[in-house]
């Protein structure tokens, strides 16, 4: 994931068009070949014309403005279509918070549910008035070029009618051009259908560049100078191997963060070392910049200015996609896979989903064996009822599966738990810091393995070796704790 140079919402425009429109791209190479053939048969046709009279040769010629104004047609919807993007987005995400059940029990609490399903209506009925005028200028914009079309072949049968009343033409003549001319704009109809299905293709695809152009620009904005330190071997990518252990520390050197068209950064000026195998606390209020900064340490977002260094390699030279396989992390938002309980822990390790075994440990380090004995069928049973009549599971459950999915990466270089314990009950939260304390001291040991926990709580603060502080998106205190005294040691801030 890198930050995209595109505004947000002309990106998500742009992802609602490339959504709706990739049907589309599905059907090109099948409406490719039809049109080859039905060009095939209207060359047939049109020399069978000239035969029967030399002057049908022009004939072709009446298809050339029925396409361009198929052209102008095609462009008019996919205006209309540009333009109420932003609507028709607004419309999905209201409807898809009435009808989903975590949003509509507190849309039904709050008694607010005729006030989303109006302005659905709404903002899809602004949507749909567009569209149809839109669609009406094209379908007007087709009866001209149809019109024309039938003016000319109407033309020639009636000149081919004259030529058999004067003698110049036989019936059979005359039937025969009746008989072609209604064939050839069949074909033509086809043809100009085809040509707009693959016209809407073409604006997908172009779509789908400008997408990739925008990120692969946002990263080039966003990236980190380079490293004046040392690096490893080159990887195939391009990129420095990641070391197989950390030896000393992961350090943030004058780290600043802001997202495309923000104000102001999220985070500024952050400087901190992380020592190989210790644990940090990151404390700080809601909007302090804290799931920013983890979300920068996993290589999903790079830094503005500054530089993040592993054992002083620049982490922006180093190999993205190993870096990312030796990081695992459990967020606040995580995922919940709803399909095998199975498939759902084992995406934390893709070249391991199918290893029963190792799914099993990883459910057991994560005291998530009552769940599997609760789903029907174990690892092979269903969970969620997003494509299944799977098993329900409450917010903690859900929870407890995200974190084996986090633990199927056995040694991962840096681990991070964002709130891991914020729908667990307190008995649940003793066991899950006593088994990860224990967990995190293996890895750190054997791995020189760094962890950051992200938690409000007393209780996850307690088992830290080091605690940062974020305030409005600067470092505001940085020290080991007293767990006597619960204050920070460096800077006596209370906790």
């Amino acid at each position: 994931v890198q930050t995209c140079a595109l505004p947000i919402s002309d990106f998500a425009d742009n992802l609602v068009l490339v959504r709706d429109g990739l049907f589309a791209t599905t059907r090109s190479l099948e409406a490719v070949l039809q049109l080859g053939g039905l060009l095939t048969q209207t060359a047939i046709t049109i020399v069978l014309l000239v035969k029967v009279n030399p002057w049908f040769a022009f004939l072709p010629l009446c298809a050339v403005v029925p396409v361009l104004l198929e052209r102008v047609a095609q462009s008019t919807v996919e205006g209309i279509r540009e333009r109420t993007a932003e609507r028709l987005r607004l419309s999905k995400h209201l409807l898809e918070l009435a009808t989903t059940t975590g949003s509509i029990r507190e849309l039904r609490l709050f008694g607010a549910e005729e006030e989303i399903l109006g302005r659905q209506r709404r903002a899809w009925d602004e949507v749909i008035t567009a569209m149809w005028r839109g669609q009406l200028a094209a379908a007007l914009y087709r009866a001209v070029g149809q019109g024309f079309f039938a003016l000319g072949y109407g033309g020639a049968v009636v000149l081919e009618l004259y030529s058999a009343l004067h003698g110049h033409a036989s019936v059979g003549d005359l039937v025969l051009v009746i008989t072609l001319a209604v064939q050839v704009s069949v074909q033509v109809s086809g043809a100009l259908g085809l040509l707009s299905l693959l016209q809407v293709a073409r604006r997908t695809i172009d779509r789908i560049g400008e997408l990739r152009a925008g990120a692969a620009s946002g990263g080039d904005r966003t990236g980190a100078t380079a490293a004046p330190g040392p690096v490893s071997a080159a990887s195939p990518d391009g990129g420095a191997n990641v070391p197989d252990r950390l030896a000393h520390r992961i350090t943030l050197d004058d780290v600043s963060f802001a997202y495309p068209g923000a104000d102001s950064p999220v985070l500024s000026r952050v400087s901190l070392h992380i020592p190989a195998g210790s644990v940090l606390a990151l404390v700080g209020e809601n909007g302090a910049g804290k799931s920013t900064l983890v979300k920068l340490l996993c290589g999903l977002y790079r830094p503005t200015s500054g530089r993040i260094l592993i054992d002083g390699a620049d982490l922006a030279g180093l190999d993205p996609a190993q870096w990312r396989f030796r990081a695992a992390a459990l967020f606040q938002d995580f995922c919940r896979i709803e399909l095998t309980l199975g498939e759902s822990i084992g995406h934390g390790d893709i070249a391991r989903i199918d290893d029963t075994e190792a799914v099993s440990a990883a459910a057991a380090r994560a005291r998530a064996d009552r769940i599997v004995r609760t789903v029907p069928g174990g690892l092979s049973g269903y969970v969620g009822h997003s494509y299944s009549d799977g098993a329900g599971l409450s917010g903690g459950q859900w929870q407890t599966v995200g974190l084996a999915r986090t633990l199927m990466r056995v040694a991962p270089l840096l681990l991070i738990l964002d709130e891991p314990a914020a729908a667990l009950d307190p008995s649940a939260e003793h066991d899950l810091f006593e088994r990860y304390a224990t967990s995190a001291g293996q890895a750190g040991r054997e791995h020189g393995g760094i962890t950051v926990l992200i938690s409000h709580r007393f209780s996850t603060v307690g088992m830290a070796d080091s605690i940062a502080v974020l305030k409005d998106g600067h470092l505001a205190e940085c020290g080991t704790q007293d767990r006597k005294s619960t204050r920070l040691n460096s800077s006596h801030i209370t906790i």
